[in-house]
């Protein structure tokens, strides 16, 4: 698409035109020069705002052209002709502004059309959701205390003035905590701080401790269980999850995003089994609290003295009998060790890329969007690597977890569902979604961080995919992780979010391209990819995936409750293809119009479709008035003919 893209923002495309004639210079009073009747100079005549301007598409099956300029986008002329035709329309906001959002008029008129123009009503409502099978629903609504615990962290810190812990320092023999700067040896007990309240406050001045029994020690991972939830596991339970802690998410995780610094010197990541984050989740919750990693504990804990100084992750412990909270089964348990670990290792690899290494401060900190959708992009990469998957293979879900393969439906479970779950939540949403957050780029409450962190998800993925170096990688099929290393360090000046990718790109693949450029071909991809359309340009497509087929057939798939009692899909994953385009139907006499509210960096989706021969249309991009949008919007639109 960046072909004809270039031509439709270059003065020199071919095909486009004044609708109202050229302009003559002498008609144009704003060039003369005048004189007053003393000889002085008279102010010149401010000119008259430019006349509005078409540009006209005439598009091969499976071409597209994105339209920029806000005038061209109040008249585009695209050409019809004989047989059925169908176009995917795509009007968007690429601005970087969170939370900024642009109420946008799309007018679709037949050249051969009364002047009348028949308001074709409210735009499809998004849709409501219902409640997941099994634990699912629980575990999302827990990701959403994330960006809670992230504030609260901020504040404490900032607070006390914390400073990062240096890198591999000895620690003192007067220090009020035992963590050993050591290798930890199997049968260990150690004593842990713990900053973090029973509510998600953070005080640096806590004197709570876990005591623990390292029952696990790898290369790179330890796991370490709370004395109080002595017995739950048994050891082959903490084998298999140290087996996978070690040889895939370490490896494959500190590959892409960098290793972690080892402020403690003892060798190892820590994975703390404890019933403090069971106790996290209030009885009878709608959500679960799985785990978390704390940030103070890359801190000093001269500063912040219930700091650890160390990397470690708080997991959520077995607990059948609900003891601690509501009751958490063996096998949930280390469903939930396996899925918590693969995103919240990011997050201890992001901070430490920037603060530890970096030395940026707790300013480099990532903003909410990419951050959360590089985790989530990095739980994908555990559960592919879980069962051997290639990269850009065009994978649909017998791909991944054949029938009959329990250990891939189990990866498929832990690493993927929910991820194509919140994917989905975008999909039937995508111009009402908070792509790039709250106002301060944080994360926004209750379901709408589901859907942001669907974009950056889907967004990650699409991104590897076209701008990830050829080869093979970590993964076979791609050498994409020196991609996102850029990414995770933000370069030597720690951009963030949208800055960042533009850099990533530019300095890994070679290309400037522009968020515009990059956002309005992953929102084509969304649209066209795997349709079957001949001509597409590849980089409106997914590699990796095909997502038309795995939305399919997850929507047919048979799911169970936590009885094992046979329940329909989740509600986002019912549809066979969860993004729905509002379809505007195109003849002789079509003049509609529809009004919608554009977030952000997102899009609003149309299906203009002809049953017969299609007439030259004019489709007009506009305010909800009719006048030309506002460049702060940064409105651009893509048309794409798929038939």
């Amino acid at each position: 698409m960046r072909e004809l893209r270039a031509r439709v923002r270059g003065s020199g495309f071919r095909g486009w035109f004044s609708r109202f004639g050229a302009w003559p210079v002498a008609a144009l009073p704003w060039l003369a020069v005048a004189c007053g009747g003393d000889g002085g100079p008279v102010d010149p005549v401010p000119p008259p705002p430019p006349p509005p301007s078409t540009v006209t598409l005439d598009l091969a099956i499976g071409e597209a052209a994105t339209v920029t300029d806000p005038g061209q986008l109040s008249a585009i002329e695209l050409l019809g002709g004989p047989g059925a035709r169908e176009y995917q329309l795509i009007v968007q906001s690429a601005s970087t502004s969170p939370a900024a959002s642009t109420t946008m008029r799309v007018g679709v008129t037949a050249l051969s059309a009364a002047t009348s123009v028949v308001d074709a009503g409210a735009r499809r409502a998004p849709p409501s959701f219902g409640t997941a099978p099994g634990h699912f629903e629980r575990r999302q609504g827990g990701l959403l205390l994330e960006d809670e615990l992230r504030r609260n962290t901020r504040r404490e810190l900032e607070r006390v003035n914390a400073r990062p812990a240096p890198a591999n320092r000895i620690l003192d023999s007067g220090a009020r905590y035992n963590v050993r700067a050591t290798p930890p040896s199997f049968g260990d007990m150690v004593t842990y701080n713990l900053a973090v309240t029973q509510s998600l406050q953070v005080d640096c001045n806590s004197d709570a401790t876990i005591d623990a029994q390292i029952k696990w020690v790898g290369d790179n991972f330890a796991i370490a269980e709370d004395v109080q939830l002595a017995g739950r596991f048994t050891q082959q339970d903490f084998d298999e999850l140290g087996e996978l802690l070690d040889s895939t998410i370490f490896p494959v995780e500190t590959a892409y995003f960098g290793s972690p610094a080892d402020i403690d010197g003892n060798d190892v990541v820590v994975a703390l089994i404890t019933a403090e984050v069971n106790r996290m989740t209030p009885r009878g919750a709608g959500f679960l609290i799985a785990g978390f990693f704390f940030d103070g504990d890359l801190f000093d804990s001269a500063d912040c003295a219930a700091s650890n100084e160390g990397e470690l992750f708080y997991l959520i412990g077995p607990d059948p009998n609900g003891q601690y909270s509501d009751p958490v089964g063996i096998d949930e348990a280390i469903s939930l060790a396996r899925t918590t670990v693969g995103h919240e290792f990011l997050h201890l690899l992001n901070t430490q890329q920037r603060f530890t290494i970096g030395g940026g401060g707790a300013a480099a900190d990532e903003v909410a969007w990419l951050d959360e959708g590089l985790a989530h992009f990095a739980e994908e990469l555990v559960g592919l690597s879980v069962v051997g998957a290639s990269l850009r293979g065009n994978l649909d879900l017998f791909d991944v977890a054949p029938v009959g393969d329990a250990e891939a439906g189990e990866a498929f479970n832990d690493f993927h569902l929910l991820n194509l779950q919140r994917a989905a939540r975008y999909l039937l949403d995508p111009n009402g979604t908070p792509a790039l957050g709250t106002s301060g780029g944080g994360d926004p409450p209750g379901t709408e961080s589901l859907k942001m962190r669907g974009f950056g998800y889907l967004f990650a993925r699409w991104l590897g995919d076209q701008y990830g170096p050829a080869g093979n990688g970590p993964l076979p099929g791609a050498a994409e992780a020196a991609l996102f290393r850029e990414l995770s360090t933000g370069g030597p000046s720690f951009l963030t979010g949208t800055d960042n990718v533009e850099r990533a790109v530019q300095v890994v693949a070679g290309q400037t391209r522009s968020w515009e450029e990059l956002l309005a071909d992953f929102l084509a991809m969304v649209a066209v990819d795997d349709l079957g359309v001949s001509g597409i340009d590849p980089e409106l497509t997914s590699l990796t995936w095909n997502y038309r087929d795995l939305f399919g057939q997850l929507s047919e798939e048979e799911f169970t409750d936590s009885n094992g009692n046979p329940v329909p899909p989740p509600s986002e994953l019912q549809n066979p293809y969860p993004l729905i385009p509002d379809f505007i139907s195109i003849n002789a006499t079509t003049n509609v119009s529809r009004t919608l509210p554009i977030n952000a960096s997102t899009g609003g989706y149309f299906l203009l479709t002809s049953s017969a021969d299609m007439p030259d249309l004019v489709v007009e991009v506009t305010t909800s008035s009719g006048s030309v949008l506002p460049i702060s919007a940064v409105p651009q639109a893509t048309v794409i003919r798929i038939r």
